[in-house]
């Protein structure tokens, strides 16, 4: 039921989820490194865009099928890429198996399937650069997000970026930008990497979702699509961009390598470096969490219950999934699921959120935990962030690790303003 059908049941539900979005951005504003710098009237602005995307998207299949096609793009870049990882790594990689699966998504092999398209990605983007193409795309978009949101167009095609590839293959697209942009530019580019999902995985979350969730695949891309703009107007509350902090557009006229082929082998280079960090950061990021989680669980709570980072969320969570428009009775449920996803990550807690049971939460619930969960705000998924980006700009190490945990923040943050305004329609 959408806006202007409503019963006075239904209004008082929306009213809990506009709790959810004021509750979210002054609370963002409270912890803003420079509150005098955030410009009331740019969030306002911001927010207005948001919520009239919100409504365009979910009401208007016209402008549905816009992102059904981006996104088959994508699926079609991931495809090309499978046909490489398959010839080189067989099952792993993507080819046929030679055994049936018990369960949907055990033979995802995570550094086989899903990281290969760094490579892949960073040689268009090398190429794209050769060519001239990335240059003129950052012109016209620095335009645009400069008027939306003071953003530099470069980290405004990384953040777009963000909806349809990955956290670290969006990077690489303005690989030579990323010593100069401003450091609230920066911290854009991160929480819009962790509010976002990448559209490889998909299919993936789809074929999990889509027996409990009617038009999972809608859901999954407008959420994406949203998080993009809600991380980008958190990113902008906590660490605000100052007109003197322009930079980002200084490199358009970069040097471009000598041939193509050049091009593509330094693309090539730049990816596999990238990627052997990510998966080495990933491991001991996940081990760590492991190894907190066994402390935790030698404190005696009761029978059958132990203490995990994720118990934790759970609870000091509940209150901000009310909010976002929840009953109370589901919502130290829906708190669980949003702490498996931080602790472990969003793949895991929508299995979790498929396995509900359809009496304990109701349709809408369901639906507004899919936008909340919908984003690679994770401990796991920070470990790939940072172990990336540290590799692709080295010279600001130092900022990216002051600026990890609280990016994870805000892409939280940005998917449970989403969840909120979503609320406030359905």
């Amino acid at each position: 039921m959408l806006i202007g059908e409503s019963s006075m049941e239904d209004v008082g539900i929306r009213f809990q989820s506009c709790i959810g979005v004021i509750s979210i951005l002054f609370f963002s504003w409270l912890l803003s490194e420079s509150r005098k710098n955030v410009l009331i009237s740019r969030v306002l602005k911001q927010l207005t865009i948001v919520f009239i995307f919100a409504v365009l998207l979910i009401t208007m299949p016209q402008v549905k099928e816009v992102f059904f096609y981006l996104n088959k793009f994508v699926q079609h870049l991931q495809v090309a890429t499978e046909f490489g990882t398959s010839f080189v790594f067989g099952y792993l990689g993507g080819a046929d198996l030679p055994f049936m699966e018990n369960q949907v998504g055990t033979s995802f092999v995570f550094a086989f399937k899903a990281l290969p398209i760094i490579l892949v990605v960073s040689a268009i983007s090398s190429i794209l650069i050769y060519l001239g193409v990335l240059q003129k795309v950052i012109r016209l978009i620095s335009l645009l997000l400069r008027k939306f949101a003071g953003l530099e167009g470069s980290v405004g095609i990384a953040a777009a970026a963000n909806v349809f590839v990955g956290m670290i293959e969006a990077p690489l697209l303005i690989k030579p930008y990323l010593k100069t942009i401003s450091r609230g530019g920066l911290f854009a580019l991160m929480t819009t990497g962790l509010s976002t999902i990448a559209g490889t995985v998909y299919i993936l979350y789809i074929s999990i979702l889509s027996s409990t969730i009617k038009d999972a695949i809608l859901h999954l891309s407008i959420a994406s699509f949203l998080s993009c703009l809600t991380g980008i107007l958190i990113s902008l509350i906590l660490v605000p961009i100052r007109k003197c902090d322009h930079g980002g557009e200084s490199l358009v006229n970069i040097r471009r390598q000598d041939s193509l082929m050049m091009a593509v082998f330094d693309g090539i280079s730049t990816g596999l470096n990238v990627l052997m960090n990510v998966i080495a950061t990933l491991i001991v990021f996940l081990a760590l969490v492991y190894l907190v989680n066994s402390l935790l669980s030698l404190i005696p709570l009761g029978e059958n219950v132990t203490l995990s980072l994720q118990l934790l969320l759970g609870f000091v969570l509940a209150p901000i999934m009310w909010a976002c428009g929840i009953p109370w009775e589901e919502a130290i449920t829906a708190g669980g699921l949003m702490g498996t996803k931080v602790v472990f990550n969003e793949l895991m807690a929508f299995v979790s959120l498929a396995a509900v049971d359809e009496a304990l939460f109701s349709d809408r619930s369901r639906i507004i935990c899919l936008y909340a969960i919908c984003g690679f705000a994770n401990f796991g998924s920070l470990a790939i962030l940072v172990g990336g980006l540290t590799t692709i700009v080295p010279e600001r190490k130092t900022e990216i690790l002051a600026l990890s945990l609280k990016s994870l923040f805000a892409g939280c943050l940005a998917t449970l303003l989403t969840a909120s305004v979503v609320g406030v329609i359905i």
